[in-house]
């Protein structure tokens, strides 16, 4: 049984996440707008989405 099936319609295609999607996704993710009422407003970050810490200022 495939857990993550391709659907294809006439006008649509659902497929699973590839690796190469992610720099298309974070375009679109990066708009604060869209965070503005999450949780973690943060989460368009590079470093949010990379896990790496932010710079401290010095």
């Amino acid at each position: 049984m495939d857990l993550q099936p391709t659907l294809a319609g006439e006008r649509l295609l659902l497929r699973p996440l590839r690796p190469e999607d992610r720099e298309a996704l974070y375009a679109l993710a990066r708009d604060p707008e869209i965070w503005a009422l999450h949780p973690d407003r943060e989460r368009w970050r590079e470093d949010a989405r990379t896990g790496a810490e932010p710079p401290t200022a010095k």
